[in-house]
Parts: structure tokens; sequence; C-alpha cells
């Protein structure tokens, strides 16, 4: 739960331009918590951010981080003066923080129907909450599509049949297992 609220302080703080605003912006907004950021390079050399929150050890620690966490989309907004979205796969507590913030709008995605059902049902966190969004699957084909396109932008050159092998692969998996895309 920890890790999960670093990566998403750091994907907020990715939309602060430069590394001295982000850090005294982060700084500002959850300074109890001593916020660590780092500017480190991945593995093709990208520079961006790491966040760290070293001093938070108890779950009494994380309950308060994870409270000042999920008011940072609305604090953001606030700043900019502009509307923000977030979107969530499937995550459920976030129900406090959504229902204070009006300029920030929130996604909840999720494959399982019956687990976005008892997110969104009557006497459930999220009841009326939004409209409710049914997707059908995107067609094979169409997506498989995408993927090698996607791979194609990068300047990687995928091989004939990786998206269709990948949709194909995803479709079959029980859901937990990882996926090893062999591209590298």
């Amino acid at each position: 739960y920890l890790a999960f609220l670093e990566g998403y302080t750091r994907s907020l703080l990715a939309m602060q331009s430069g590394f001295g605003k982000a850090r005294s912006w982060l700084k500002d907004a959850i300074g109890a918590a001593k916020p660590e950021l780092r500017l480190e390079a991945d593995s093709t050399g990208t520079l961006g951010m790491s966040v760290k929150f070293p001093t938070v050890r108890t779950d009494k620690d994380i309950s308060r981080l994870a409270a000042e966490v999920f008011a940072l989309p609305g604090r953001l907004s606030e700043a900019r003066n502009t509307r923000i979205v977030v979107a969530l796969d499937e995550f459920q507590a976030l129900r406090a923080a959504v229902q204070h913030q009006r300029s920030v709008g929130y996604v909840f995605a999720g494959s399982e129907p019956s687990l976005m059902e008892r997110m969104l049902g009557p006497k459930r966190p999220f009841y009326k909450a939004g409209p409710v969004m049914r997707l059908e699957k995107i067609p094979s084909d169409i997506f498989s599509a995408f993927i090698e396109a996607r791979f194609s932008k990068t300047g990687m050159k995928p091989e004939t049949g990786l998206g269709a092998s990948i949709v194909d692969l995803a479709g079959n998996m029980s859901g937990n297992e990882p996926l090893d895309l062999g591209v590298h």
C-alpha cells in the first residue's frame, strides 16, 4: 500500500514542471511525512522522480499519509486552477477524498463486472458517484494492431503477429500470472 501511495504521488508530481518546484510543492502538501524526492534514471536512461516516505512505518502513519496523498489531486487542481482527471483500475480506498474534490474527475475501470458492481451498487461506497458506462470488449484484431503500432512508435520493430500473440496470451491468463512479453 505504501508503494502504491509513493507511485501515486510520483505520478501527480510529474504534472509539476521542474524538480525544485515539485519538491517545494510536495513538502508544502505533505510536510509531516517528510517525503524524499530524487532524480533517478530508469533502465533506458530516462530521468524521472522517485518518491519515498521513509518515516512512514506504522499503520497509523500510512493511514495519515493516505489521507494527505488522496487530497493531492484537489490541491493540485486548486493550485493550477484547472480540472484534473484521475483514472484508477479497480481501486476502492478513495471514497472520502473523492467526495470532497469537485474539480477532479475520477475514472474507476475494471474487467470484473461483479467487483465494479460491488463498488458502485446501492449501499456501496461509490453509489451515485457518477455515470456508469459499460464498455464492450475491444475486438482482437483492432487491439492487436494498436499494440503493434505502440511498439513501432517507440522505435522497436515488432515481429509480425506480436500484437495478436499478446492479446491471445492475455485472454488465456487466469488473472494473476505475470505477463512476460519477451520484448527488451
